[in-house]
């Protein structure tokens, strides 16, 4: 009898356990699955901005270009060389959107 009351016990402290288990378990494989799309998600925004860093990194060589061929055009014109002033004048036209330069 003892030992009947001992086995019944027993199964359910063992069912308790393997509830608990079960509970932990689906609730850590859960969090795990949140944590693996938080972090596709935070690895695609990562790609998005080394995207636009690379871009504005582009942007500041050309206006660095741009800058450069604007200084040396008046460099050339201060020191009235055309032939220095035509070549600056064909770099800005060619490194500077939009800026257009006519003698």
């Amino acid at each position: 009898m003892v030992l009947t009351v001992l086995t019944v016990l027993l199964l359910l402290a063992l069912a308790g356990m393997t509830a608990l288990y079960l509970s932990e378990k689906n609730s850590s494989d859960k969090k795990i699955a949140d944590q693996k799309a938080q972090i596709e998600n935070l690895e695609s925004d990562l790609k998005a901005k080394n995207d636009e860093v690379a871009e504005a990194n582009k942007e500041l060589e050309d206006t660095q270009a741009c800058m450069k061929a604007v200084q040396e055009f008046f460099k050339a014109l201060n020191t009235e060389n055309e032939i220095a002033a035509g070549k600056a004048a064909l770099t800005i036209d060619r490194d500077c959107e939009g800026v257009d330069i006519k003698f």
